[in-house]
């Protein structure tokens, strides 16, 4: 935090705002966690339920995110002050303009590459998963 371009005085509310989002978002784990088991059949039976009893156009919509809404979130339901909200609306600035940047992916680990490499950015559809074309699919 030394190295922040912030100062001093800005810098600690923005590092406790940042380990405050991380651990609600920790905390919300649980209930995903609690989701995918009760899912019978495990990862055949996910598949199942978001191809047949959700559909490709549901399950699209699931999976999108407009800008926006990213700065409501962090704002209301995690209480977040304006400062590191301006921080968090340049990474997804920086995040819908990967395809221009041509930055290279910086994952950790499988899962995390693999996300990043679906994650997509529309200008009309906000941030997608390119997880399904058409209805077909």
């Amino acid at each position: 935090t030394e190295s922040s371009p912030f100062p001093p005085e800005m810098r600690e509310h923005i590092w406790a705002d940042r380990v405050k989002v991380r651990f609600k978002m920790k905390k919300e784990m649980d209930s995903y966690k609690e989701f995918l088991q009760e899912v019978e059949g495990g990862e055949a039976g996910l598949i199942h339920w978001c191809t047949e009893e959700l559909g490709s156009t549901a399950l699209r919509r699931i999976f999108q995110m407009p800008r926006s809404e990213v700065e409501e979130i962090l704002t209301n339901r995690y209480g977040i002050c304006p400062a590191y909200v301006a921080i968090m609306k340049c990474v997804v600035d920086q995040v819908a303009n990967f395809g221009i940047t041509k930055y290279d992916n910086d994952g950790r680990g499988e899962e995390e590459l693999a996300f990043e490499k679906m994650l997509t950015f529309n200008r009309r559809g906000g941030f997608m998963l390119g997880i399904v074309r058409n209805d077909a699919e």
